[in-house]
């Protein structure tokens, strides 16, 4: 039993003198099994009206596409961190060390940049990394309103921006498949 600001945590019940309340309602819907969707209007409607910097964001709009796609997150698939996590620690080919924001074994490297980066400049960061992060074939780069998909074999870009989830569903469709790819990829293996 641990006691944290007068209340009492025992087990799945917080007891507050007179009543139980069950720990999950103290906390919030953290503790919850089901995970919340994300709407694309919601997606878009977030990160156009956020000020956040690179380093305050980066996960959470992860996390928040991820809701989008209906994907698990790092944490959720990988608790570890062994194939599938956030700052991913790697040494640079020219020296020294680096860290990805996420990364997926045998599937991607991503490197998030503050909005109205330079998308080119983190795609030669994140290429630096590539051979320590076990060369991964998709290399994609983010400002939170564009997204970059480069192969890194073949050098093929797709890029395409926020607007583009909300448009006809035909639009959405394509648009989710272009950012499901990296994760679908690694499920074909």
């Amino acid at each position: 039993m641990t006691e944290d600001r007068g209340v009492q945590v025992d087990g799945e019940h917080g007891h507050i003198p007179g009543r139980a309340v069950k720990l999950s309602n103290m906390i919030g819907n953290g503790l919850s099994n089901t995970r919340r969707t994300v709407t694309p209007n919601e997606f878009i409607a977030k990160w156009h009206a956020s000020e956040l910097k690179e380093r305050s964001a980066a996960q959470e709009h992860f996390i928040d596409l991820c809701r989008l796609l209906g994907e698990p997150t790092p944490a959720e698939a990988d608790p570890k961190g062994d194939h599938y996590c956030f700052e991913r620690g790697a040494l640079k080919d020219s020296g020294g060390g680096g860290w990805a924001d996420v990364w997926k074994r045998h599937c991607f490297a991503w490197e998030y940049k503050g909005k109205h980066a330079d998308l080119d400049a983190a795609f030669d960061q994140l290429r630096q990394y590539a051979l320590a992060l076990e060369n991964p074939p998709l290399l994609i780069v983010s400002d939170m309103r564009r997204f970059r998909i480069r192969t890194n074999s073949v050098s093929k870009t797709h890029e395409f921006g926020c607007g583009k989830l909300h448009r006809l569903t035909a639009a959405i469709d394509q648009t989710r498949g272009r950012l499901k790819w990296p994760s679908l990829r690694h499920r074909r293996q």
